[in-house]
């Protein structure tokens, strides 16, 4: 996400600290593209997954949107629970790109294993 003070999660402090994966001690944000505006969310916090995707599951919730395409999940720190995350809150059609394998050894949410099965699709 966008890190700077138009977005109100970055400008507060406390939302900072909340939302973005920054070290207190430090003040790094951890980055996983090479692009200095971006810092990681914390997706792994079921709360910070709750408000961040609150509009998009409406939309597929009200039928608007068929299905979600998550591009480099394996940015995040918990790859796996995070495709689980999407399938508990409703979302059945996911199509995954660019995830290494190894990040969801073991796992893997139901649907993920073997490529395209159940909805979910993995694409390298």
């Amino acid at each position: 996400m966008k890190r700077s003070d138009e977005n109100r999660w970055w400008r507060d402090p406390e939302l900072r600290a909340r939302f973005f994966d920054v070290d207190p001690e430090t003040g790094f944000y951890r980055r996983f593209f090479d692009i200095d505006e971006l810092a990681a969310v914390r997706q792994e916090d079921r709360e910070v997954f709750e408000v961040t995707h609150a509009k998009v599951l409406e939309l597929v919730r009200d039928g608007v949107l068929d299905g979600l395409r998550v591009d480099h999940p394996d940015g995040l720190a918990d790859p796996a629970g995070y495709l689980r995350r999407l399938r508990e809150a409703g979302v059945e059609r996911v199509w995954v790109e660019k995830i290494l394998k190894r990040q969801l050894a073991g796992r893997a949410p139901a649907g993920l294993a073997g490529g395209r099965h159940g909805g979910l699709r993995v694409s390298q």
